[in-house]
């Protein structure tokens, strides 16, 4: 397992016993992982080198749509030895949560068996920002013949 910081770009390795080995990694007297700040308003934690997109799937009558398949394009860097990511999907709530490079334009393409597929030409976030975006998918009668 390899653990990075986008700031440092520095790998941790995990031991088979559990320990955690790092290299100039900055550490506190306590040494337990914990939450280091919850924050009101939503968009208050939101690092300025990403873009938060809260994506949310429907259907007609408000229902979340689970397994919807979300493609972005260009794929989005993930960091050091993670290879860029494209390809998302939505969990048991209709959501996908996406972390983008601020100020890149991006092609997003949701699609879900039943429905009529969607795109989002010229999506982009803002530095620090959180967007939320609730999508209406509606049924695509012919699929159900």
């Amino acid at each position: 397992m390899r653990c990075w910081t986008r700031r440092t770009a520095l790998r941790n390795t995990a031991a088979t016993v559990g320990a955690v080995v790092g290299v100039g990694i900055a550490t506190s007297a306590d040494d337990r992982s914990r939450v280091s700040r919850q924050c009101t308003p939503r968009d208050a934690c939101v690092p300025e080198w990403t873009s938060v997109v809260l994506l949310y799937a429907r259907d007609a009558l408000g229902a979340a749509i689970g397994e919807t398949q979300v493609t972005i394009s260009p794929p989005v860097p993930q960091g050091p030895h993670i290879p860029a990511r494209e390809q998302y999907q939505t969990d048991w709530h209709g959501l996908a949560v996406l972390s983008l490079e601020p100020g890149v334009r991006y092609r997003v393409h949701v699609r879900c068996p039943g429905f009529h597929s969607l795109e989002l030409a010229d999506f982009s976030g803002q530095a620090g920002g959180l967007k939320v975006v609730h999508l209406r998918l509606e049924v695509d009668k012919a699929q159900l013949e």
